[in-house]
């Protein structure tokens, strides 16, 4: 009988062996812990804010002065991308991709505009907003007007001067505003140009030459000289402002009644049947103009920015040409009365003047109360700074 060694009732152990399934199932349950685990601890993973459009409002603009704002917006992924859905910016305006409305706005009043704005990763957002274009506040206006006896009157009835050299001024039939609104000179009949304020008096035209014929005066650009007209449409000219010319008498269809400063350095003549020669640089040649009226022409008053000027009638009638813009009467004007004309402030009106003291306004000139004149003592003319 044959006899094996080792123990009786041993058996040979191996590894415990575990399917490869299981050990796949394992894992991906580990990996589920880990992701979920975070969750469970009270963490929160990092989330994007939303986007939207955090301007709900715009500052209002002013019609003709420079105007920006920045739009802005929050959440999303930068940079953003600015768009107009709906609607528009005002005239003059721009609104640039990054969210800046620039510009100079050109029309009055209020304009929806729909904005959108896009983030980086294309999402976008829509608000609406008003922006308004308030109109540019009216610009300091000097006006003053001049009665025959050489009475000034500033800005309406406020202030009434009569310079002391004046005193013997007889016969005024002018008067000019320094651009500058610091004085003005006016101009009797003789030819004598008397100064108030503080501007120079540059000289006067000789008697001789003058021979109580001359009609009006018109400063310079710079208000460093002055032009004085007679009726023979003779000009002299004072300290810088040198004579351009004279109306040649072949030419002439009337008596000159009235000078003015034209667009830039020059000067228009009005003739009393309405035609109007101009002098210097910038001024309409060519556009001369015979009126056809019962009225005779009294007075001429060039536009500051643009070559154009208006004629006005005794009766009221004004005659617009080149970028002057005509305006109608608000009121009645007495017939015959009318003693002058000025432009107005920001070249788009004017003034009209009567003998007895009305002051008539048109477009952007400012209502003025009447000059308190004597019986004997008519108002002959009016004159603006600017």
């Amino acid at each position: 009988m044959q006899h094996h060694s080792g123990r009786l009732g041993t058996v040979p152990t191996h590894p415990t062996r575990v399917p490869r399934a299981r050990l796949a199932l394992a894992t991906v349950a580990t990996l589920l812990v880990s992701l979920f685990m975070p969750a469970i601890a009270g963490a929160s993973p990092h989330v994007t804010d939303t986007l939207s459009i955090t301007t709900l409002s715009l500052p209002a603009a002013t019609d003709g002065a420079a105007y920006a704002a920045t739009l802005g917006a929050s959440g999303g992924t930068q940079p953003y991308v600015w768009s107009i859905l709906t609607g528009a910016v005002p005239l003059g305006l721009v609104l640039n991709s990054s969210g800046t409305i620039s510009g100079i706005p050109a029309v009055v009043g209020p304009q929806e505009i729909e904005l959108r704005v896009t983030d980086a990763t294309g999402f976008q957002v829509t608000a609406t907003v008003t922006l308004d274009v308030i109109a540019a506040p009216a610009p300091p206006q000097q006006v003053a007007t001049v009665t025959r006896a050489g009475f000034v009157t500033l800005d309406g009835n406020v202030l009434t001067t009569r310079a002391t050299e004046m005193l013997d001024a007889a016969d005024v039939v002018g008067v000019a505003f320094s651009p500058t609104g610091s004085g003005l000179w006016s101009v009797t009949r003789s030819g004598r140009v008397f100064a108030v304020g503080a501007v120079v008096n540059y000289g006067s035209v000789p008697m001789h030459l003058a021979r109580n014929r001359v009609v009006g005066i018109a400063a310079n650009a710079q208000g460093t000289g002055y032009w004085v007209a007679t009726r023979g449409g003779r000009v002299y000219g004072f300290g810088d402002a040198r004579s351009f010319g004279s109306v040649r008498q072949t030419t002439r269809t009337g008596a000159v009644v009235a000078i003015t400063r034209s667009n830039g350095d020059g000067y228009y003549l009005l003739d009393r049947s309405g035609h109007v020669t101009g002098f210097g640089t910038d001024v309409l040649d060519g556009f001369l103009h015979v009126h056809r009226q019962m009225a005779h022409v009294v007075g001429i008053s060039a536009t500051p920015g643009g070559r154009g000027y208006w004629v006005v009638a005794s009766d009221g009638r004004v005659f617009s040409f080149g970028t002057a813009r005509a305006d109608h009467p608000v009121g009645p004007v007495p017939k015959g009365s009318i003693a002058g004309i000025a432009t107005a402030p920001a070249g788009i009106g004017y003034y009209l003047v009567a003998s007895d003291g009305a002051i008539f306004s048109y477009g952007s000139a400012l209502a003025l109360s009447p000059v308190v004149v004597g019986p004997s003592d008519p108002v002959v003319g009016i004159g603006t700074a600017g």
